[in-house]
């Protein structure tokens, strides 16, 4: 191999190296977050209110937003040991707002058919945790 590319490929390396070690310190650094108790309803409260923002605030659906707030849901749950009451005691909020909007609005809107989105994926997360939680 000429010498350019080996001193190529051995910067990229321990440029590689340096991030995987930022990632350890970081998720190093999580781990000792969860621990505390008030770090759990920290979480679900910003997990209501970045939902809460995007049925209210955000004006356009977004795949890429449902499935990265599901997945750092996701992560929460495997992390702060969420049960599947605490799931399905979001669905039930979900469904308020759907019932809120329906009777405000009188018809389907987009706000409604978000916090539908909603409800359905927190539903789904929610009955595969019970799964798990069963077997």
């Amino acid at each position: 191999m000429p010498k350019v590319i080996w001193v190529t490929l051995t910067r990229q390396k321990k440029r590689m190296h340096i991030v995987w070690k930022n990632i350890k310190k970081f998720l190093g650094g999580i781990k000792v977050y969860a621990t505390t108790s008030q770090s759990k309803s920290i979480f679900l409260t910003a997990v209501v209110l970045f939902v809460f923002g995007d049925i209210f605030i955000i004006a356009r659906l977004s795949d890429l937003l449902f499935f990265g707030l599901l997945f750092f849901y996701i992560i929460g749950i495997l992390l702060y040991k969420i049960t599947s009451r605490t799931t399905f005691q979001f669905c039930i909020f979900y469904v308020g707002i759907i019932f809120v909007q329906f009777v405000l609005s009188g018809e389907g809107s987009l706000r409604a058919e978000k916090a539908a989105v909603w409800l359905y994926l927190f539903l789904l997360t929610g009955v595969i945790q019970k799964w798990k939680e069963l077997s």
